[in-house]
This record gives structure tokens, C-alpha cells and sequence, in this order.
């Protein structure tokens, strides 16, 4: 992780480290002028369904872009400048991410189970084929594929390194697309309507009641995300003040990273208004709020006390 938190820094990236490493969807939240959220493996098979799925969710929720940093998976080593997919998540090695941030340059390969491809620019392709007048099959037969295969070039199909190579060699051109590492997550996502905590329903229960739409963040440093038209909340409940002064500093971190105001209720009473920044509210305070535009001010009045 370390090797991580260093390239993003010398790219001047806003780092929060996301502690214990291991027990969340991510390890690192980072900012310049967009949002990562990286799970940082040495394998990266081992990356359940359920985490990427988590991951996946809150970088839809935030806005942000997922990566899976690591080192290898079970059968191979991740090479540079080679993107695999693990769970639909883009997957590099830390030197890739080093190049990626460094140069703006993105890889041409990207690897499967099956072998490394590329993406081929179908119309450029078929640009230069007609522009030489050769036909689909004279094509093939020259780089040794079939009709079929240009054909599906064509219409922005992917090839194996070597075809592309020879394609690349026979035709003179560039023909090769980069495989887009930063992409938006596109979710269709309900607000939750049940929580186990009891504590939690009851946060959440005010919160819709402004109007929010709360939606559960799982395996992240907080418990869920509230969002109505522009307005964002992250939400922490605590049974324990002592559990909450444990979690504040990387609700903390985290929220300024993504710039969500947060706040995190606790049912124990004490007598301080926030931590780190992050406000506090008692769960009998929050039951005499009456609307969200008092609630926005408790929580401004208590970051700044």
C-alpha cells in the first residue's frame, strides 16, 4: 500500500488511507480532479463478489472511478501495461498506475483467462482496407485470420496481440484503441428501505423523513450515504461513544476526500459537538430536528464549534 499512497502522492493526489486495511471495499480514497477508490491485493483473485459489488456501489453513490491494484492473480503475474478484469473492475499492477498517473498514457493490452488482447478501431480498420481495395478475405488470408475475424474487427472487435501486430505491419496505420482504465460505474440503485441496526433505522427513518434517499454503503468506514437532489450525507451510527472516537478520524479523511459532509450519531451522550471535523449528534437530538435544512445547520454549527 505504501508504494501506492507514494505514486499518488508524487501525481498530487489528496490521499486518505482507509484503516484496518483488509476489512473494507477499499483501502485508499484519492482526489485531484477526479475521485479513485482503490482495493490494494497481492492476489487479486482474492476479491470476493460481494466486495467488488460494494465497491462498485459506493464509487456509484460518489461519483468516483474503482481500481483494483495488485500483484498477481492465482495462475499468473500481472504484467505492466496489461489491464485485467476482476468483477467488472479494471484491474493494473502499481507500476501501470505509476505510468497511468505520470504520462496520461493508457495500455493497449488488456488480459484474460484466454490470452492478451486489443481493442481494434474498426473504422480505421476499414478505412485503410478499402483505401488499399482489398476485400475482407484477401485481408485474412494476408495476416493469416479469416473473413469472419476482419469482419468483426470491423465492427470493433478485439484481437489477439499478435494479430493486431500483424495487422498493424500489413496495413501501416494505427490501428489499436486503448482500454479505458477510468470508468464511470453505471447502477440502477433504490434506496434501502431496511437496516439491521436498530440504531441505524431508526437515522435513517429521520433522514427520510427530509426527504432523503439512504442508501446502505457496506464494508466502508460509515454505514450509509443520504442523498436528496444536490444534498449529500455520510452516516455513522455508534451504540458506543467509544467505537465512534475510533472511526471519526477516517470518516473523517474519507469525507473530505470525496467532499460529502458527514456526521455520525451515537446513542451515549457526551459533551462534544464534533471529531476531526466529522459532527456528532445524539440520537435524542436528531429525533428534535424537524427538517433538513435544520439539520444542515446543526451539523455546519457543530463543525465549527
Amino acid at each position: 500500500m505504501c508504494e501506492v499512497t507514494e505514486t499518488l502522492d508524487e501525481a498530487d493526489f489528496e490521499v486518505s488511507r482507509v484503516l484496518p486495511s483488509g476489512a473494507f471495499c477499499l483501502d485508499i480514497a484519492a482526489k485531484r480532479d477526479l475521485v479513485l477508490m482503490l482495493k490494494i491485493l497481492v492476489n487479486v483473485d482474492s476479491m470476493d463478489a460481494v466486495q467488488a459489488e460494494h465497491l462498485k456501489r459506493l464509487c456509484h453513490l460518489v461519483s468516483a472511478y474503482p481500481l483494483l491494484i495488485g500483484d498477481q492473480t492465482r495462475t499468473e503475474k500481472i504484467e505492466d501495461d496489461v489491464v485485467h478484469e476482476r468483477y467488472d473492475l479494471p484491474t493494473i499492477n502499481t507500476r501501470t498506475l505509476r505510468t497511468l498517473l505520470q504520462t496520461a498514457a493508457l495500455p493497449l493490452i488488456y488480459g484474460t483467462k484466454g490470452g492478451y488482447y486489443v481493442n481494434i478501431d474498426g473504422d480505421a480498420l476499414r478505412a485503410e482496407r478499402l483505401r488499399r481495395g482489398l476485400s475482407l478475405r484477401q485481408l485474412g488470408e494476408l495476416v493469416g485470420v479469416t473473413r469472419e475475424s476482419i469482419y468483426n474487427y470491423e465492427r470493433g472487435g478485439s484481437a489477439s496481440v499478435e494479430t493486431a501486430m500483424a495487422l498493424v505491419d500489413s496495413l501501416g496505420v494505427d490501428l489499436v484503441r486503448p482500454v479505458q482504465i477510468l470508468r464511470p460505474v453505471e447502477m440502477e440503485l433504490e434506496p434501502d428501505t431496511y437496516f439491521e441496526n436498530q440504531l441505524l433505522r431508526h437515522v435513517v427513518a429521520r433522514l427520510n423523513s427530509f426527504g432523503f434517499g439512504v442508501y446502505r454503503t457496506t464494508r466502508t468506514p460509515f454505514h450509509a450515504m443520504a442523498k436528496e437532489s444536490q444534498d449529500q450525507l455520510l452516516t455513522s451510527v455508534f451504540e458506543r461513544f467509544q467505537n465512534l472516537r475510533r472511526n471519526a478520524a477516517v470518516i473523517s479523511r474519507i469525507s473530505h476526500v470525496i467532499d460529502i459532509t458527514a456526521f455520525m450519531v451515537s446513542h451515549e451522550r457526551e459533551d462534544l459537538e464534533e471529531i476531526q471535523g466529522v459532527a456528532i449528534i445524539g440520537e435524542d437530538e436528531l429525533e428534535d430536528i424537524e427538517k433538513r435544512s435544520d439539520l444542515s445547520g446543526i451539523i455546519r454549527e457543530k463543525q465549527d464549534s
